[in-house]
């Protein structure tokens, strides 16, 4: 755990501080088993300098992983990507390969993308101890037969930098892993795919949508699903800046962009505990992040000294990396609980309007007073059977011209 911060906080006295510092006790405990899992695994994630290059998707290695599912094999796999500048990276990832026979045409693929884990290594889901977390989803599919390919996001778990909300570097380790399940030995998996995210892995899903059949023109994708999609990234930023999210999101936001936007102003927008802290507090995983950005904010300590948007470089980046409307051809599938606090309803709202204004193919499913997590664990059957309904062909429905049950943001 995070550098002096918990041990002052039993100073401060009240039930609500002691309690995170007992949680924050108990994590730390946990560091020393993780560290050493994390040692073991090195070896298998670390890629020479002369092996990375080649074609995006082909596979560096692979090996067993064990889940609990039933009727699947499972491994977890290094494979090929690159940025969206086209350099050559490598990339963690999973992939789900059903025991039953596969059909004559190939198995359907579903490239999954996964919300916000933390940027450390031992937050890449494929190193992780809950390699599952988040796809309560997995077996319904695999009873389906499909193939499932989870990425880690290149330079999350692999060397490099992750690229946290970076569209084109995360549509790009989407496809590539595609391609990935598409080659890997006695997967049988064809080359029709639907791409399905939440949160984080929301704004990657979108991206992918709008992106994936350029990248992998060869392919079919056939349907775009989000769950919660951190996508309307300018009323976002706006509602949570000062907000607990801060510092538990916040540093993903300014080492993924940094990455690509080596001029990312800082000087004037981060305080000087972000400046001191925000580089190492983007290795936190989820749960540490969390606890991090409620300790803090309970202290009163903020990450930005103003709404970053005020700075005419991040609003323009933001802009950037906010998914525009989805093309009409390609299906849309939206599900959005009323109850997030973090990706806020409003922001989804205005996600809706300005798709349907543009035409696109949308059909958003809202959960009453359903949270940011219990909105992805409620609707996997409905995303499941909406998938399934484009594998086989059938046309989408939309919600465009219905009223939206929250009223979009408007600052």
């Amino acid at each position: 755990m995070r550098r002096g911060l918990r041990i002052t906080l039993v100073l401060a006295g009240g039930l609500f501080l002691v309690l995170l510092v007992s949680v924050a006790a108990f994590v730390h405990l946990q560091s020393a088993d993780v560290a050493q899992d994390q040692q073991q695994l090195d070896p298998f994630y670390a890629v020479e300098a002369d092996q990375i290059p080649g074609v995006p998707g082909s596979i560096i290695r692979s090996e067993p992983l064990a889940v609990k599912l039933t009727d699947v094999n499972a491994f977890r796999v290094v494979y090929r990507t690159r940025s969206s500048e086209g350099t050559p990276r490598v990339s963690g990832a999973m992939i789900l390969v059903p025991t039953a026979k596969a059909p004559a045409d190939g198995r359907k693929i579903v490239a999954w993308a996964h919300p916000t884990l933390g940027m450390g290594d031992a937050c890449a889901p494929s190193r992780a101890a809950d390699t599952l977390l988040d796809m309560g989803f997995a077996q319904e599919m695999i009873n389906n037969g499909w193939v499932i390919t989870a990425t880690d996001y290149a330079g999350v778990g692999t060397q490099g930098t992750g690229r946290y909300l970076v569209g084109q570097d995360e549509a790009n380790d989407v496809a590539y892993s595609v391609a990935m399940a598409h080659g890997f030995p006695g997967a049988e998996a064809g080359k029709t795919w639907a791409v399905y995210g939440h949160s984080q892995g929301g704004h990657s899903a979108l991206w992918t949508g709008e992106l994936g059949g350029a990248i992998l023109p060869d392919f079919s994708l056939v349907g775009t699903a989000a769950v919660a999609p951190a996508a309307e990234l300018e009323p976002l930023i706006a509602q949570q800046w000062n907000k607990p999210a801060q510092w538990s999101i916040g540093p993903d936001f300014i080492v993924g962009w940094s990455s690509k936007y080596p001029n990312l102003p800082l000087n004037g927008i981060l305080t000087e505990q972000g400046r001191a802290n925000y580089e190492s507090l983007a290795q936190d995983c989820i749960v540490e992040a969390a606890l991090e950005g409620h300790t803090r904010a309970e202290f009163g300590q903020s990450l930005f000294t103003k709404d970053p948007l005020e700075d005419p470089a991040w609003r323009t980046i933001a802009q950037e990396q906010t998914p525009p409307p989805m093309r009409s051809t390609m299906p849309t599938f939206i599900v959005q609980g009323t109850g997030d606090t973090l990706v806020l309803p409003n922001t989804q709202a205005v996600l809706a309007e300005r798709w349907c204004r543009a035409g696109s193919d949308l059909s958003m499913l809202w959960l009453d007073g359903a949270s940011h997590l219990s909105a992805q664990s409620l609707s996997g059957t409905a995303v499941t059977q909406w998938i399934q309904a484009r594998f086989e062909g059938r046309p989408a429905s939309t919600t465009c011209g219905l009223n939206l049950p929250v009223k979009p943001y408007s600052n």
